[in-house]
């Protein structure tokens, strides 16, 4: 009986923690989702998992600008938390100089 309910438990947390994030290219009508762990995700690891999704950027030549779909404010630090259940906006600009 408590080894049902600690799988119950388990379960029910790895549910509630589990995030997603939509997101599309600006020139796409519809969203995508990439799924994760967690309440949030850094803007670093949302931008491997959409290009390893899209399988972008195999050559280096380009990197990924996330905007916040509802208030338009570009991603800038690539530490910053996005919360699951948002929406990103997804534009492949030229590397900088020296990156």
């Amino acid at each position: 009986m408590l080894l049902l309910l600690l799988f119950r438990y388990h379960h029910l947390y790895k549910i509630m923690s589990a995030g997603t994030v939509k997101y599309k290219f600006k020139s796409q009508k519809s969203y995508d989702v990439v799924s994760f762990d967690g309440a949030y995700i850094t803007v670093q690891h949302l931008k491997r998992l959409i290009a390893e999704k899209k399988g972008l950027d195999k050559e280096g030549q380009a990197e990924l600008l996330l905007t916040n779909a509802s208030d338009d404010r570009d991603y800038v630090d690539e530490e910053a938390l996005v919360w699951k259940n948002a929406s990103v906006i997804v534009r492949r600009v030229p590397k900088a100089i020296g990156k």
